[in-house]
């Protein structure tokens, strides 16, 4: 579909436009006139202004002004051996001694107006929107285990009784006394024969990176703006692991699901890159050349595409050479800050659309 072009406009009544910029072009549709806006003002430059009309009773052509009265017109009307009459073409013939000669009377004034309105036009683009920042650090955290280790004392008690005198004294309630101390402590009895050594561990007795063995984690040590550790390095702290609230990723960051960011996302480095089917974005406006300080790089959206094998690219922007926005295609080279109009393949785009100068 080609781009329809509308003029502005006044269609209820006569009149000119009160004002018109250089070059801008309006048409009353009730009269039919065409102006144009120059230097000094608003400028009548075409449309059916002049008919030609056959006299009424009598010999002869009037060439007048539409809408005015036969008091404006001019009459054209034959004499001795001359003759005059209004063809059917709206022409006026004028014969003397047999030679007809004519003199065309247009009733369209104006010919060949051509009307370029340019607008400007801003795409809403989703730039792109970045959805990342997630962190997810998996640490490893030992519990120390402390290996209690049970300090075994086996007493024996060797006695020799070289007479049955002694034998019978020790029988009729002779007591020994064991004492055991140490890591552990406890009391031993003795029955005929028997000993029984009930023993119990002593607290803080077992000196961890001393009497075990085995590995242990003794503390647990977090990393600046990344992991955040409470309690750990004293007994029986509860060690409490998490992120920081300004979280600082050194290296690759690989999120495998969802990213959810209620705050503002700020992002970074030469290129974002995504790859994704739809991009949505609430806000109707999209900013470009955000931190753009003067009027020296080109700002647009445009797109690639490869043709015959050539890559190619298409778009729109605004020129900072001369401030018009320009729609171009078959560009050879890709755009960077600025779009060459001179590259291979540049040609202005077609633009399918309906320009309406509106009324007046």
């Amino acid at each position: 579909m080609a781009s329809i072009i509308k003029l502005k406009r006044k269609s209820d009544a006569a009149g000119a436009p009160s004002s018109l910029q250089d070059g801008e072009i309006a048409v009353n549709l009730f009269t039919r006139k065409l102006y144009a806006g120059n230097s000094t003002g608003v400028t009548a430059v075409g449309g059916e202004i002049f008919s030609v009309t056959s006299q009424t009773g009598g010999e002869g052509a009037y060439v007048k002004v539409n809408g005015e009265t036969s008091s404006n017109s001019v009459l054209v009307r034959g004499g001795s051996a001359i003759n005059v009459g209004r063809d059917a073409n709206g022409s006026i013939s004028v014969a003397h001694d047999g030679t007809l000669q004519t003199v065309a009377i247009e009733r369209a004034a104006l010919a060949n107006t051509n009307a370029f309105i340019a607008t400007k036009t801003t795409e809403s683009t989703a730039l792109s929107r970045l959805a990342n920042t997630n962190a997810f650090i998996a640490t490893k955290t030992t519990e120390s285990t402390a290996l209690s280790r049970l300090a075994n004392t086996n007493a024996y008690i060797a006695s020799t009784l070289t007479s049955a005198q002694n034998l019978a004294s020790a029988r009729l309630g002779a007591t020994a006394t064991v004492q055991i101390s140490g890591d552990v402590a406890g009391t031993a009895n003795f029955s005929g024969n028997t000993v029984n050594v009930a023993v119990t561990q002593q607290n803080n007795s077992v000196d961890l990176g001393t009497h075990t063995t085995g590995n242990y984690v003794a503390t647990v040590s977090g990393t600046t703006n990344e992991i955040e550790i409470s309690g750990s390095g004293s007994e029986t702290a509860a060690v409490t692991i998490g992120l920081p609230d300004n979280v600082t990723i050194g290296n690759n960051l690989t999120v495998s699901g969802n990213t959810h960011i209620d705050g503002n996302l700020t992002v970074e480095g030469a290129t974002t890159y995504l790859s994704t089917s739809t991009v949505y974005t609430d806000d109707g406006m999209m900013k470009l050349n955000a931190n753009n300080v003067a009027d020296t790089v080109d700002s647009g959206i445009y797109n690639k595409f490869v043709e015959s094998a050539t890559t190619k690219y298409a778009g729109y922007f605004r020129d900072a050479t001369d401030g018009v926005f320009k729609f171009y295609n078959n560009l050879e080279v890709e755009p960077t800050t600025t779009v060459n109009t001179s590259a291979a393949g540049y040609a202005l785009a077609q633009l399918d659309a309906i320009i309406d100068g509106g009324t007046y």
